[in-house]
């Protein structure tokens, strides 16, 4: 065989962009997403099991802090000023990197934290939030008393992306709902289901 026919005849690794467009064209090989259970010869051996915590970047932590802590009314159940193990550079790639992280609960009842972090080294530059963009993303809140929430943090300065929202359709139909920002621009959603407990 020609070196140039044996070179043809290598198969060239798939991206994972191209993996997963393969793997979307076999309406048989699909993952079902409702029961959790595999089609055709996908076959899976293990399963998530809980949300640990949600984490965000930012770029003042004091300030962060200042605002899910005293605004929002959280519990600091977490503060690293600074870490700089190594195992941190390996998860996050970047080399011998620092940051300082605190992580908070909306709630005792919450078993999920939200875990914010600063880089202290290799900082990147901010991102449009706007959670129109692929990629991006939103906390929800549930809050008990909608309107006195609303309007406690209207007064202090928080920034609106409406007035309160009525929902007028859909699971949560009789709910209420408004986006808010964080110091960095990050959108949060705070949310009260109808009275029926109803949610999403």
């Amino acid at each position: 065989m020609r070196a140039d026919a044996r070179k043809r005849s290598v198969v060239a690794p798939l991206s994972l962009r191209e993996f997963a467009q393969e793997y979307n064209k076999s309406s048989s090989s699909r993952m079902n997403l409702y029961d959790g259970k595999s089609k055709g010869q996908l076959t899976m051996t293990w399963n998530l099991t809980d949300l640990h915590h949600v984490g965000l970047t930012v770029s003042n932590i004091e300030e962060s802090i200042r605002f899910y802590r005293d605004v929002l009314g959280m519990e600091l159940v977490g503060r690293r000023e600074r870490v700089t193990a190594d195992y941190i550079s390996q998860q996050t790639g970047y080399d011998a990197v620092e940051m300082s992280v605190a992580s908070f609960r909306p709630s005792n009842e919450c078993r999920q934290s939200l875990e914010v972090v600063q880089y202290l080294t290799q900082a990147g530059e901010p991102s449009d939030q706007a959670t129109n963009r692929p990629g991006n993303s939103h906390i929800c809140f549930l809050v008990d008393d909608f309107m006195s929430c609303y309007e406690d943090l209207k007064s202090q300065g928080v920034k609106f992306k409406s007035d309160p929202v009525h929902i007028t359709a859909g699971p949560n139909q009789g709910g209420l709902v408004v986006y808010f920002l964080d110091p960095d621009g990050h959108p949060l959603e705070m949310f009260q289901p109808p009275s029926t407990g109803v949610s999403s």
